[in-house]
Protein backbone atom coordinates (compact mmCIF):
# COMPACT_ATOMS: atom_id res chain seq x y z
CA UNK A 1 0.00 0.00 0.00
CA UNK A 2 2.54 2.83 1.46
CA UNK A 3 4.95 1.83 -1.98
CA UNK A 4 1.90 2.35 -3.87
CA UNK A 5 0.97 5.34 -2.76
CA UNK A 6 4.38 7.09 -3.36
CA UNK A 7 4.54 4.99 -6.76
CA UNK A 8 1.47 7.18 -8.10
CA UNK A 9 3.49 10.37 -6.67
CA UNK A 10 0.91 10.79 -3.92
CA UNK A 11 2.20 12.33 -0.18
CA UNK A 12 0.17 10.94 2.55
CA UNK A 13 1.68 11.44 6.07
CA UNK A 14 -1.08 10.13 8.09
CA UNK A 15 -1.32 6.83 6.78
CA UNK A 16 2.83 6.22 6.66
CA UNK A 17 2.57 7.41 10.81
CA UNK A 18 -0.01 5.16 11.15
CA UNK A 19 1.76 2.19 9.30
CA UNK A 20 5.38 3.40 11.18
CA UNK A 21 3.07 3.11 14.59
CA UNK A 22 1.49 -0.14 13.27
CA UNK A 23 5.03 -1.76 12.92
CA UNK A 24 7.38 -0.51 15.91
CA UNK A 25 4.60 1.64 18.37
CA UNK A 26 3.85 0.28 21.16
CA UNK A 27 2.43 -2.90 21.22
CA UNK A 28 3.31 -2.84 17.47
CA UNK A 29 3.68 -6.38 15.27
CA UNK A 30 7.01 -5.44 14.26
CA UNK A 31 9.21 -6.86 11.39
CA UNK A 32 9.93 -10.36 12.81
CA UNK A 33 7.08 -11.36 9.90
CA UNK A 34 8.73 -9.54 6.78
CA UNK A 35 10.77 -11.06 4.23
CA UNK A 36 13.55 -9.19 3.19
CA UNK A 37 11.70 -7.72 -0.05
CA UNK A 38 8.77 -6.23 2.44
CA UNK A 39 12.05 -5.03 4.73
CA UNK A 40 14.17 -3.20 1.87
CA UNK A 41 11.08 -1.70 0.46
CA UNK A 42 8.99 -0.53 3.63
CA UNK A 43 12.44 1.57 4.60
CA UNK A 44 12.77 2.75 0.53
CA UNK A 45 9.19 3.87 0.69
CA UNK A 46 9.68 5.95 4.03
CA UNK A 47 12.85 7.50 2.30
CA UNK A 48 10.86 7.77 -0.88
CA UNK A 49 7.84 9.48 0.50
CA UNK A 50 10.11 12.32 2.40
CA UNK A 51 11.63 12.80 -0.89
CA UNK A 52 8.77 13.32 -2.33
CA UNK A 53 8.10 16.59 -0.41
CA UNK A 54 11.26 17.74 -1.35
CA UNK A 55 10.64 17.74 -5.06
CA UNK A 56 7.16 19.35 -4.67
CA UNK A 57 8.93 21.80 -3.11
CA UNK A 58 11.71 22.43 -5.53
CA UNK A 59 8.96 22.84 -8.15
CA UNK A 60 7.77 26.03 -6.42
CA UNK A 61 11.04 27.52 -6.65
CA UNK A 62 12.45 30.38 -4.71
CA UNK A 63 8.68 30.94 -3.43
CA UNK A 64 9.50 28.28 -0.72
CA UNK A 65 12.51 28.56 1.18
CA UNK A 66 13.81 25.64 3.10
CA UNK A 67 15.47 25.78 6.79
CA UNK A 68 17.83 22.42 5.77
CA UNK A 69 18.53 21.01 2.70
CA UNK A 70 19.82 17.76 1.26
CA UNK A 71 20.32 14.56 3.99
CA UNK A 72 18.84 16.67 6.36
CA UNK A 73 16.29 18.13 4.99
CA UNK A 74 14.71 14.07 3.87
CA UNK A 75 15.16 13.36 7.69
CA UNK A 76 13.66 16.51 9.28
CA UNK A 77 10.10 16.24 6.81
CA UNK A 78 10.32 12.14 7.76
CA UNK A 79 10.55 13.21 11.46
CA UNK A 80 7.44 15.69 10.91
CA UNK A 81 5.33 13.44 9.29
CA UNK A 82 5.79 10.34 11.75
CA UNK A 83 8.02 11.61 14.97
CA UNK A 84 11.71 11.68 15.80
CA UNK A 85 11.52 8.41 17.83
CA UNK A 86 9.17 6.31 15.68
CA UNK A 87 11.61 7.17 12.43
CA UNK A 88 14.60 6.38 14.50
CA UNK A 89 13.08 2.71 15.91
CA UNK A 90 11.61 2.17 12.69
CA UNK A 91 15.29 2.14 10.83
CA UNK A 92 16.88 0.31 14.07
CA UNK A 93 14.42 -2.01 14.05
CA UNK A 94 14.66 -2.98 10.61
CA UNK A 95 18.29 -3.24 10.69
CA UNK A 96 18.24 -5.81 13.48
CA UNK A 97 15.24 -7.68 11.76
CA UNK A 98 17.54 -7.74 8.51
CA UNK A 99 20.15 -9.09 10.66
CA UNK A 100 18.57 -11.68 12.24
CA UNK A 101 16.82 -12.84 8.85
CA UNK A 102 20.07 -13.18 7.29
CA UNK A 103 21.09 -11.08 4.48
CA UNK A 104 21.92 -14.08 2.19
CA UNK A 105 17.97 -14.13 1.84
CA UNK A 106 18.31 -10.39 0.54
CA UNK A 107 18.57 -10.13 -3.27
CA UNK A 108 20.83 -7.95 -4.82
CA UNK A 109 18.37 -5.33 -5.40
CA UNK A 110 16.97 -5.99 -2.01
CA UNK A 111 20.21 -4.93 -0.43
CA UNK A 112 20.92 -2.05 -3.08
CA UNK A 113 17.65 -0.32 -1.80
CA UNK A 114 17.54 -1.20 1.57
CA UNK A 115 21.28 0.91 1.66
CA UNK A 116 19.97 3.71 -0.75
CA UNK A 117 16.99 4.56 2.07
CA UNK A 118 19.57 4.65 4.77
CA UNK A 119 21.57 7.18 3.14
CA UNK A 120 18.94 8.50 2.03
CA UNK A 121 17.42 9.54 5.35
CA UNK A 122 21.14 10.13 6.81
CA UNK A 123 20.91 7.23 9.08
CA UNK A 124 23.98 5.02 9.40
CA UNK A 125 23.23 1.66 10.64
CA UNK A 126 26.95 0.73 11.75
CA UNK A 127 25.84 -3.29 12.18
CA UNK A 128 23.65 -3.59 9.27
CA UNK A 129 26.52 -1.96 6.73
CA UNK A 130 29.12 -4.02 8.16
CA UNK A 131 26.98 -7.31 7.50
CA UNK A 132 26.27 -5.81 3.84
CA UNK A 133 29.80 -5.51 3.30
CA UNK A 134 30.52 -8.97 4.15
CA UNK A 135 27.59 -10.38 2.25
CA UNK A 136 28.51 -8.92 -1.06
CA UNK A 137 32.31 -10.10 -0.59
CA UNK A 138 30.84 -13.15 -0.41
CA UNK A 139 28.33 -12.93 -3.28
CA UNK A 140 31.43 -12.04 -5.62
CA UNK A 141 33.87 -14.67 -4.45
CA UNK A 142 31.48 -17.02 -5.01
CA UNK A 143 30.44 -15.62 -8.43
CA UNK A 144 26.47 -16.66 -7.43
CA UNK A 145 25.38 -13.46 -7.80
CA UNK A 146 25.47 -10.29 -10.92
CA UNK A 147 24.67 -7.29 -9.50
CA UNK A 148 23.60 -4.52 -12.05
CA UNK A 149 24.67 -1.27 -12.71
CA UNK A 150 21.92 0.84 -10.62
CA UNK A 151 22.69 -2.04 -7.40
CA UNK A 152 26.56 -1.06 -7.66
CA UNK A 153 26.15 2.68 -8.57
CA UNK A 154 23.64 2.96 -5.46
CA UNK A 155 25.52 0.56 -3.06
CA UNK A 156 28.67 2.96 -3.36
CA UNK A 157 26.86 5.97 -3.37
CA UNK A 158 25.18 4.93 -0.23
CA UNK A 159 28.38 4.44 1.86
CA UNK A 160 29.90 7.23 0.63
CA UNK A 161 26.70 9.96 1.53
CA UNK A 162 27.13 8.19 4.91
CA UNK A 163 30.80 8.85 4.81
CA UNK A 164 30.78 5.03 5.71
CA UNK A 165 34.35 3.65 4.78
CA UNK A 166 33.84 0.05 3.39
CA UNK A 167 35.80 -2.58 4.39
CA UNK A 168 38.30 -2.14 1.33
CA UNK A 169 37.85 -5.83 0.18
CA UNK A 170 33.84 -4.89 -0.87
CA UNK A 171 35.21 -1.70 -2.67
CA UNK A 172 38.15 -4.32 -4.94
CA UNK A 173 35.85 -7.29 -5.54
CA UNK A 174 33.12 -4.61 -7.07
CA UNK A 175 35.59 -3.16 -8.76
CA UNK A 176 36.44 -6.30 -10.34
CA UNK A 177 33.38 -7.73 -11.08
CA UNK A 178 32.73 -4.31 -12.60
CA UNK A 179 35.91 -4.53 -14.73
CA UNK A 180 34.77 -8.11 -15.64
CA UNK A 181 31.50 -7.04 -16.95
CA UNK A 182 33.10 -3.37 -18.58
CA UNK A 183 35.86 -4.89 -20.44
CA UNK A 184 35.28 -5.05 -23.96
CA UNK A 185 37.03 -7.78 -26.70
CA UNK A 186 40.54 -6.30 -26.21
CA UNK A 187 40.25 -6.05 -22.61
CA UNK A 188 40.09 -2.79 -22.20
CA UNK A 189 36.88 -1.02 -21.51
CA UNK A 190 35.31 1.81 -23.65
CA UNK A 191 31.65 3.69 -24.41
CA UNK A 192 29.91 0.82 -25.71
CA UNK A 193 30.99 -2.26 -23.14
CA UNK A 194 30.60 0.41 -20.13
CA UNK A 195 26.86 0.43 -21.25
CA UNK A 196 26.29 -3.22 -21.00
CA UNK A 197 26.08 -2.64 -17.35
CA UNK A 198 25.63 0.96 -16.42
CA UNK A 199 22.85 2.53 -19.21
CA UNK A 200 21.58 5.58 -16.88
CA UNK A 201 23.77 8.42 -16.91
CA UNK A 202 22.92 8.67 -13.33
CA UNK A 203 24.60 5.83 -12.48
CA UNK A 204 27.48 6.95 -13.30
CA UNK A 205 27.20 10.46 -11.87
CA UNK A 206 26.82 8.60 -8.61
CA UNK A 207 29.82 6.65 -8.92
CA UNK A 208 32.00 9.48 -10.17
CA UNK A 209 30.33 11.52 -6.98
CA UNK A 210 31.31 8.34 -4.51
CA UNK A 211 34.74 8.26 -5.83
CA UNK A 212 35.50 12.19 -5.04
CA UNK A 213 33.91 11.92 -1.72
CA UNK A 214 34.94 8.73 -0.63
CA UNK A 215 39.29 7.59 -1.02
CA UNK A 216 38.21 4.09 -0.47
CA UNK A 217 35.46 3.91 -3.85
CA UNK A 218 38.62 4.37 -6.39
CA UNK A 219 40.43 1.91 -8.63
CA UNK A 220 38.82 0.44 -11.79
CA UNK A 221 35.61 1.90 -10.97
CA UNK A 222 37.22 5.57 -11.21
CA UNK A 223 39.20 4.66 -14.02
CA UNK A 224 36.06 3.31 -16.19
CA UNK A 225 33.82 6.60 -15.14
CA UNK A 226 36.80 8.57 -16.69
CA UNK A 227 36.52 6.64 -19.65
CA UNK A 228 33.00 7.65 -20.37
CA UNK A 229 33.89 10.92 -20.74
Amino acid sequence: MYQLVYQIGVRHPELFKNIAKHIVGKNGRGFSNFSSQGLGNTLWSYAKQAQLSLEVIDSLGDSVKLVSTGRLAVYETSCLDNGEAVVKRLFIRAAEAGIELGLGRFTSQDLSNTLWAYATMGMLHSGFFKHVEKEIISRLKQKRYRFRGQEIANILWSYATLNAQPDISMVDALSSHVASICNGKNGAADEHSIARLFNQRQELANLAWSCAVSFSVVGHIHCLVLQTH
